[in-house]
Protein backbone atom coordinates (compact mmCIF):
# COMPACT_ATOMS: atom_id res chain seq x y z
CA UNK A 1 0.00 0.00 0.00
CA UNK A 2 1.39 3.42 -0.98
CA UNK A 3 1.91 6.06 1.67
CA UNK A 4 -1.07 8.48 1.60
CA UNK A 5 1.09 11.59 1.95
CA UNK A 6 3.31 10.39 -0.94
CA UNK A 7 0.24 9.82 -3.14
CA UNK A 8 -1.16 13.27 -2.28
CA UNK A 9 2.18 14.88 -3.13
CA UNK A 10 2.28 13.12 -6.51
CA UNK A 11 -1.31 14.22 -7.24
CA UNK A 12 -0.45 17.84 -6.42
CA UNK A 13 2.60 17.61 -8.70
CA UNK A 14 0.40 16.28 -11.52
CA UNK A 15 -1.97 19.27 -11.24
CA UNK A 16 -1.36 22.30 -13.42
CA UNK A 17 0.38 25.19 -11.67
CA UNK A 18 -2.73 27.38 -11.62
CA UNK A 19 -4.80 24.53 -10.16
CA UNK A 20 -2.24 23.99 -7.39
CA UNK A 21 -2.28 27.72 -6.66
CA UNK A 22 -6.08 27.68 -6.40
CA UNK A 23 -5.86 24.72 -4.02
CA UNK A 24 -3.34 26.55 -1.85
CA UNK A 25 -5.40 29.74 -1.86
CA UNK A 26 -8.51 27.80 -0.83
CA UNK A 27 -6.63 25.95 1.91
CA UNK A 28 -5.11 29.17 3.23
CA UNK A 29 -8.54 30.82 3.19
CA UNK A 30 -9.99 27.86 5.11
CA UNK A 31 -7.23 28.01 7.71
CA UNK A 32 -7.60 31.77 8.06
CA UNK A 33 -11.36 31.46 8.52
CA UNK A 34 -10.83 28.76 11.16
CA UNK A 35 -8.33 30.96 13.02
CA UNK A 36 -10.67 33.93 12.91
CA UNK A 37 -13.55 31.81 14.18
CA UNK A 38 -11.40 30.49 17.01
CA UNK A 39 -10.30 34.02 17.94
CA UNK A 40 -13.92 35.18 17.95
CA UNK A 41 -14.88 32.24 20.17
CA UNK A 42 -12.12 33.05 22.66
CA UNK A 43 -13.23 36.69 22.74
CA UNK A 44 -16.84 35.65 23.36
CA UNK A 45 -15.69 33.22 26.07
CA UNK A 46 -13.87 36.06 27.83
CA UNK A 47 -16.92 38.33 27.58
CA UNK A 48 -19.14 35.43 28.62
CA UNK A 49 -17.17 34.90 31.85
CA UNK A 50 -17.42 38.57 32.76
CA UNK A 51 -21.13 38.71 31.94
CA UNK A 52 -22.52 35.65 33.69
CA UNK A 53 -20.42 35.72 36.87
CA UNK A 54 -22.38 38.81 37.98
CA UNK A 55 -25.82 37.23 37.36
CA UNK A 56 -27.20 35.91 40.64
CA UNK A 57 -30.63 34.71 39.49
CA UNK A 58 -30.35 31.10 38.26
CA UNK A 59 -33.09 31.33 35.61
CA UNK A 60 -31.64 34.53 34.17
CA UNK A 61 -28.15 33.02 34.27
CA UNK A 62 -29.20 29.94 32.31
CA UNK A 63 -31.15 31.97 29.76
CA UNK A 64 -28.21 34.32 29.15
CA UNK A 65 -25.80 31.39 28.84
CA UNK A 66 -27.74 29.62 26.09
CA UNK A 67 -28.20 32.90 24.20
CA UNK A 68 -24.46 33.61 24.22
CA UNK A 69 -23.56 30.07 23.15
CA UNK A 70 -26.11 30.30 20.35
CA UNK A 71 -24.63 33.59 19.14
CA UNK A 72 -21.11 32.12 19.22
CA UNK A 73 -21.63 28.70 17.62
CA UNK A 74 -24.98 28.93 15.82
CA UNK A 75 -26.23 25.47 16.82
CA UNK A 76 -29.97 25.26 16.43
CA UNK A 77 -30.70 23.60 19.81
CA UNK A 78 -28.99 24.43 23.09
CA UNK A 79 -30.34 23.46 26.48
CA UNK A 80 -29.07 23.29 30.06
CA UNK A 81 -30.42 20.79 32.55
CA UNK A 82 -29.83 20.90 36.30
CA UNK A 83 -29.72 17.85 38.56
CA UNK A 84 -32.51 17.78 41.12
CA UNK A 85 -33.43 14.70 43.13
CA UNK A 86 -31.80 12.18 40.81
CA UNK A 87 -33.25 13.79 37.66
CA UNK A 88 -31.86 16.12 35.03
CA UNK A 89 -34.55 18.79 34.75
CA UNK A 90 -34.64 21.21 31.81
CA UNK A 91 -36.14 24.63 32.43
CA UNK A 92 -37.99 26.31 29.52
CA UNK A 93 -35.92 29.48 29.91
CA UNK A 94 -32.68 27.50 29.78
CA UNK A 95 -33.12 26.34 26.18
CA UNK A 96 -33.26 27.72 22.65
CA UNK A 97 -34.54 26.18 19.45
CA UNK A 98 -34.58 27.52 15.91
CA UNK A 99 -35.33 31.25 15.47
CA UNK A 100 -34.54 31.92 19.15
CA UNK A 101 -37.71 30.11 20.25
CA UNK A 102 -37.68 28.79 23.81
CA UNK A 103 -37.76 25.07 24.57
CA UNK A 104 -41.13 25.16 26.32
CA UNK A 105 -41.85 21.51 25.61
CA UNK A 106 -38.60 20.27 27.10
CA UNK A 107 -39.46 21.20 30.67
CA UNK A 108 -41.80 18.19 30.98
CA UNK A 109 -39.11 15.62 30.08
CA UNK A 110 -36.72 15.15 33.01
CA UNK A 111 -34.11 12.43 32.53
CA UNK A 112 -32.93 9.95 35.14
CA UNK A 113 -29.32 10.47 36.15
CA UNK A 114 -27.11 7.69 34.77
CA UNK A 115 -29.99 6.07 32.88
CA UNK A 116 -31.86 8.14 30.29
CA UNK A 117 -30.20 9.40 27.12
CA UNK A 118 -26.71 10.78 26.79
CA UNK A 119 -27.64 13.71 29.07
CA UNK A 120 -28.60 11.33 31.86
CA UNK A 121 -25.43 9.32 31.33
CA UNK A 122 -23.24 12.44 31.35
CA UNK A 123 -24.93 13.57 34.58
CA UNK A 124 -24.09 10.19 36.10
CA UNK A 125 -20.51 9.80 34.87
CA UNK A 126 -19.29 13.39 34.67
CA UNK A 127 -17.77 12.60 31.25
CA UNK A 128 -18.78 14.32 27.98
CA UNK A 129 -20.47 12.28 25.24
CA UNK A 130 -20.33 13.19 21.53
CA UNK A 131 -22.58 11.50 18.98
CA UNK A 132 -21.75 12.60 15.45
CA UNK A 133 -24.69 10.72 13.88
CA UNK A 134 -27.75 10.31 16.07
CA UNK A 135 -29.28 7.68 13.75
CA UNK A 136 -26.53 5.29 14.78
CA UNK A 137 -26.87 5.62 18.57
CA UNK A 138 -29.71 3.98 20.51
CA UNK A 139 -28.86 5.75 23.79
CA UNK A 140 -30.31 9.08 22.71
CA UNK A 141 -33.40 10.69 24.16
CA UNK A 142 -33.56 13.76 21.94
CA UNK A 143 -35.08 16.94 23.30
CA UNK A 144 -35.97 17.97 19.73
CA UNK A 145 -36.55 14.66 17.89
CA UNK A 146 -36.69 14.52 14.11
CA UNK A 147 -34.36 17.46 13.47
CA UNK A 148 -31.09 16.57 15.16
CA UNK A 149 -28.15 15.21 13.17
CA UNK A 150 -25.46 15.21 15.88
CA UNK A 151 -25.44 15.87 19.62
CA UNK A 152 -22.91 16.82 22.25
CA UNK A 153 -23.59 16.62 26.00
CA UNK A 154 -21.13 18.16 28.46
CA UNK A 155 -21.09 18.02 32.28
CA UNK A 156 -21.41 21.10 34.47
CA UNK A 157 -19.07 20.31 37.34
CA UNK A 158 -17.94 22.17 40.43
CA UNK A 159 -15.32 20.67 42.78
CA UNK A 160 -15.78 17.24 41.17
CA UNK A 161 -19.56 17.30 41.66
CA UNK A 162 -21.83 17.23 38.60
CA UNK A 163 -24.61 19.80 38.98
CA UNK A 164 -26.02 19.79 35.47
CA UNK A 165 -25.59 19.11 31.76
CA UNK A 166 -25.08 21.36 28.73
CA UNK A 167 -26.81 19.77 25.72
CA UNK A 168 -26.00 21.04 22.21
CA UNK A 169 -27.58 19.63 19.06
CA UNK A 170 -26.91 20.32 15.38
CA UNK A 171 -29.06 19.57 12.38
CA UNK A 172 -25.99 18.23 10.55
CA UNK A 173 -24.21 14.95 11.22
CA UNK A 174 -20.49 15.32 12.09
CA UNK A 175 -21.04 18.97 13.06
CA UNK A 176 -18.69 19.04 16.05
CA UNK A 177 -14.93 19.37 15.61
CA UNK A 178 -12.41 18.92 18.42
CA UNK A 179 -12.02 22.69 18.79
CA UNK A 180 -15.78 23.14 19.22
CA UNK A 181 -15.89 20.42 21.89
CA UNK A 182 -13.04 22.02 23.85
CA UNK A 183 -14.54 25.50 23.59
CA UNK A 184 -18.03 24.34 24.61
CA UNK A 185 -16.53 22.55 27.62
CA UNK A 186 -14.95 25.87 28.62
CA UNK A 187 -18.39 27.47 28.42
CA UNK A 188 -19.79 24.62 30.54
CA UNK A 189 -17.05 25.08 33.16
CA UNK A 190 -17.69 28.82 33.39
CA UNK A 191 -21.42 28.20 33.68
CA UNK A 192 -20.87 25.75 36.55
CA UNK A 193 -18.80 28.35 38.45
CA UNK A 194 -21.49 31.00 37.90
CA UNK A 195 -24.22 28.62 39.07
CA UNK A 196 -22.28 27.84 42.24
CA UNK A 197 -21.77 31.55 42.81
CA UNK A 198 -25.53 32.13 42.45
CA UNK A 199 -26.25 29.24 44.84
CA UNK A 200 -23.88 30.60 47.48
CA UNK A 201 -25.39 34.07 47.10
CA UNK A 202 -28.89 32.69 47.65
CA UNK A 203 -27.62 30.74 50.67
CA UNK A 204 -26.06 33.90 52.08
CA UNK A 205 -29.33 35.78 51.54
CA UNK A 206 -31.26 33.10 53.40
CA UNK A 207 -28.75 33.20 56.27
CA UNK A 208 -28.96 37.00 56.37
CA UNK A 209 -32.76 36.80 56.45
CA UNK A 210 -32.61 34.30 59.33
CA UNK A 211 -30.19 36.51 61.26
CA UNK A 212 -32.44 39.53 60.65
CA UNK A 213 -35.50 37.66 61.96
CA UNK A 214 -33.54 36.62 65.04
CA UNK A 215 -32.42 40.20 65.58
CA UNK A 216 -35.99 41.48 65.28
CA UNK A 217 -37.11 38.85 67.77
CA UNK A 218 -34.46 40.07 70.22
CA UNK A 219 -35.49 43.68 69.59
CA UNK A 220 -39.13 42.82 70.34
CA UNK A 221 -38.11 41.08 73.54
CA UNK A 222 -35.72 43.80 74.69
CA UNK A 223 -37.97 46.75 73.89
CA UNK A 224 -41.66 46.06 73.45
CA UNK A 225 -41.91 43.13 75.86
CA UNK A 226 -40.10 45.05 78.58
CA UNK A 227 -42.24 48.13 77.91
CA UNK A 228 -45.42 46.06 78.28
CA UNK A 229 -44.08 44.55 81.52
CA UNK A 230 -43.34 48.05 82.85
CA UNK A 231 -46.78 49.30 81.80
CA UNK A 232 -48.44 46.45 83.68
CA UNK A 233 -46.31 47.14 86.77
CA UNK A 234 -47.06 50.89 86.65
CA UNK A 235 -50.78 50.26 86.18
CA UNK A 236 -50.87 47.97 89.23
CA UNK A 237 -49.04 50.61 91.27
CA UNK A 238 -51.52 53.28 90.16
CA UNK A 239 -54.45 50.99 90.98
CA UNK A 240 -53.08 50.39 94.49
CA UNK A 241 -52.60 54.15 95.05
CA UNK A 242 -56.27 54.76 94.24
CA UNK A 243 -57.22 52.94 97.45
CA UNK A 244 -54.44 54.49 99.57
CA UNK A 245 -53.78 58.04 98.42
CA UNK A 246 -55.32 59.31 95.19
CA UNK A 247 -52.92 62.25 95.11
CA UNK A 248 -50.05 59.82 94.44
CA UNK A 249 -51.65 58.29 91.28
CA UNK A 250 -50.18 60.83 88.82
CA UNK A 251 -46.58 59.59 89.09
CA UNK A 252 -47.21 55.89 88.17
CA UNK A 253 -49.63 57.01 85.43
CA UNK A 254 -46.96 59.28 83.93
CA UNK A 255 -44.58 56.33 84.04
CA UNK A 256 -47.15 54.17 82.21
CA UNK A 257 -47.66 56.86 79.55
CA UNK A 258 -43.92 57.25 78.94
CA UNK A 259 -43.49 53.49 78.53
CA UNK A 260 -46.50 53.29 76.21
CA UNK A 261 -45.10 56.06 74.00
CA UNK A 262 -41.66 54.42 73.90
CA UNK A 263 -43.20 51.03 73.08
CA UNK A 264 -45.32 52.57 70.32
CA UNK A 265 -42.26 54.25 68.80
CA UNK A 266 -40.33 50.98 68.91
CA UNK A 267 -43.19 49.08 67.29
CA UNK A 268 -43.40 51.58 64.46
CA UNK A 269 -39.66 51.30 63.83
CA UNK A 270 -39.72 47.49 63.93
CA UNK A 271 -42.75 47.29 61.64
CA UNK A 272 -40.95 49.56 59.22
CA UNK A 273 -37.95 47.22 59.26
CA UNK A 274 -40.25 44.30 58.46
CA UNK A 275 -41.90 46.27 55.66
CA UNK A 276 -39.24 48.51 54.05
CA UNK A 277 -41.48 48.83 50.96
CA UNK A 278 -43.27 51.60 52.86
CA UNK A 279 -40.27 53.69 51.84
CA UNK A 280 -42.10 54.08 48.56
CA UNK A 281 -45.24 55.48 50.14
CA UNK A 282 -43.83 57.34 53.16
CA UNK A 283 -40.36 58.28 51.91
CA UNK A 284 -36.83 58.19 53.29
CA UNK A 285 -37.23 61.20 55.59
CA UNK A 286 -40.18 59.58 57.36
CA UNK A 287 -38.19 56.35 57.73
CA UNK A 288 -35.17 58.13 59.20
CA UNK A 289 -37.46 60.08 61.53
CA UNK A 290 -38.94 56.85 62.90
CA UNK A 291 -35.48 55.40 63.29
CA UNK A 292 -34.15 58.38 65.28
CA UNK A 293 -37.33 58.62 67.37
CA UNK A 294 -36.83 55.00 68.38
CA UNK A 295 -33.20 55.74 69.27
CA UNK A 296 -34.27 58.55 71.59
CA UNK A 297 -37.04 56.57 73.25
CA UNK A 298 -35.17 53.31 73.79
CA UNK A 299 -31.65 54.43 74.55
CA UNK A 300 -32.27 57.91 75.97
CA UNK A 301 -29.73 59.48 73.63
CA UNK A 302 -29.76 63.08 72.48
CA UNK A 303 -30.34 62.90 68.71
CA UNK A 304 -30.11 65.93 66.45
CA UNK A 305 -31.59 65.62 62.96
CA UNK A 306 -31.37 67.84 59.91
CA UNK A 307 -33.25 66.64 56.83
CA UNK A 308 -33.26 68.95 53.79
CA UNK A 309 -36.09 67.13 52.06
CA UNK A 310 -37.03 63.94 50.25
CA UNK A 311 -34.28 62.93 47.78
CA UNK A 312 -35.30 62.26 44.18
CA UNK A 313 -33.59 58.87 43.85
CA UNK A 314 -34.80 55.31 43.06
CA UNK A 315 -36.42 53.19 45.76
CA UNK A 316 -33.42 50.83 45.77
CA UNK A 317 -31.12 53.74 46.64
CA UNK A 318 -33.45 54.94 49.41
CA UNK A 319 -33.48 51.49 50.96
CA UNK A 320 -29.66 51.35 50.85
CA UNK A 321 -29.45 54.72 52.62
CA UNK A 322 -31.94 53.57 55.24
CA UNK A 323 -30.08 50.29 55.85
CA UNK A 324 -26.74 52.10 56.23
CA UNK A 325 -28.30 54.52 58.73
CA UNK A 326 -29.88 51.60 60.57
CA UNK A 327 -26.57 49.74 60.82
CA UNK A 328 -24.66 52.87 61.87
CA UNK A 329 -27.14 53.73 64.64
CA UNK A 330 -27.17 50.13 65.81
CA UNK A 331 -23.37 50.21 66.14
CA UNK A 332 -23.60 53.46 68.11
CA UNK A 333 -25.94 51.91 70.68
CA UNK A 334 -23.78 48.79 70.99
CA UNK A 335 -20.24 50.16 70.98
CA UNK A 336 -19.93 53.94 70.95
CA UNK A 337 -20.91 54.83 74.56
CA UNK A 338 -21.95 58.23 73.26
CA UNK A 339 -24.50 60.73 74.57
CA UNK A 340 -25.04 62.75 71.37
CA UNK A 341 -25.84 61.59 67.84
CA UNK A 342 -26.39 63.74 64.75
CA UNK A 343 -28.10 62.56 61.57
CA UNK A 344 -28.01 64.82 58.53
CA UNK A 345 -29.51 64.30 55.05
CA UNK A 346 -28.70 66.66 52.18
CA UNK A 347 -30.17 66.38 48.68
CA UNK A 348 -28.15 68.92 46.65
CA UNK A 349 -25.87 68.98 44.80
CA UNK A 350 -25.53 65.28 45.70
CA UNK A 351 -27.53 63.09 48.01
CA UNK A 352 -25.49 62.87 51.19
CA UNK A 353 -26.23 61.12 54.48
CA UNK A 354 -24.00 61.78 57.48
CA UNK A 355 -24.21 60.12 60.91
CA UNK A 356 -21.88 61.18 63.71
CA UNK A 357 -21.49 60.50 67.43
CA UNK A 358 -19.28 61.78 70.26
CA UNK A 359 -18.48 58.30 71.58
CA UNK A 360 -15.45 56.09 72.04
CA UNK A 361 -14.51 55.84 68.37
CA UNK A 362 -12.42 53.04 66.83
CA UNK A 363 -9.75 52.31 64.23
CA UNK A 364 -11.59 51.86 60.88
CA UNK A 365 -8.49 50.32 59.25
CA UNK A 366 -8.46 47.32 61.57
CA UNK A 367 -10.23 44.03 60.91
CA UNK A 368 -12.99 43.08 63.33
CA UNK A 369 -13.71 39.35 62.87
CA UNK A 370 -17.37 38.51 63.23
CA UNK A 371 -18.47 42.14 62.77
CA UNK A 372 -19.90 42.46 59.25
CA UNK A 373 -21.70 45.78 59.66
CA UNK A 374 -19.02 48.01 58.10
CA UNK A 375 -18.54 45.57 55.23
CA UNK A 376 -22.28 45.40 54.50
CA UNK A 377 -22.48 49.19 54.48
CA UNK A 378 -19.62 49.43 51.99
CA UNK A 379 -21.12 46.75 49.77
CA UNK A 380 -24.50 48.50 49.67
CA UNK A 381 -22.95 51.83 48.73
CA UNK A 382 -20.53 50.40 46.15
CA UNK A 383 -23.37 48.51 44.48
CA UNK A 384 -25.03 51.88 43.80
CA UNK A 385 -21.80 53.50 42.62
CA UNK A 386 -21.64 55.78 45.66
CA UNK A 387 -18.93 56.66 48.15
CA UNK A 388 -18.67 55.81 51.85
CA UNK A 389 -16.24 57.62 54.16
CA UNK A 390 -15.67 56.43 57.73
CA UNK A 391 -13.77 58.91 59.89
CA UNK A 392 -13.00 57.68 63.39
CA UNK A 393 -10.22 57.24 65.94
CA UNK A 394 -10.16 55.87 69.49
CA UNK A 395 -11.55 58.51 71.84
CA UNK A 396 -12.64 60.89 69.06
CA UNK A 397 -16.08 59.63 68.09
CA UNK A 398 -17.14 58.46 64.63
CA UNK A 399 -18.46 60.12 61.48
CA UNK A 400 -19.95 58.08 58.62
CA UNK A 401 -20.69 59.94 55.38
CA UNK A 402 -22.42 58.37 52.40
CA UNK A 403 -22.88 60.20 49.08
CA UNK A 404 -24.65 59.20 45.86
Amino acid sequence: MLDEDHVAAEMMTALPADARERELVQENARLLAAEQRLAEQFQVLSEFSTCIISILDVEELLAQTVRLIRQTFGYYHIHIGLIEGGLVTFSPRAGLLRDEGSCAGCASHPLRVGVDGICGRVAGSGQPILVQDVTRDERLVLLSPGQTGSELALPLQIKGRVIGVLDVESERPNAFCATDVAMLQSFANQTAVALENARLYKQAQQLAALEERQRLARELHDSVSQALYGIALGARTARAQLDRDITQVAEPLDYVLSLAEAGLTDMRALIFELRPESLQSEGLVAALTKLTDSLRARHHLAVRTEFEGEPDIPLQAKEALYRVAQEALRNITKHAQSCLVTVQLNVAPRVRLEIADNGAGFDPNRDYPGHLGLRSMRERVEKLGGQLVIDSAPGNGTRIALSL
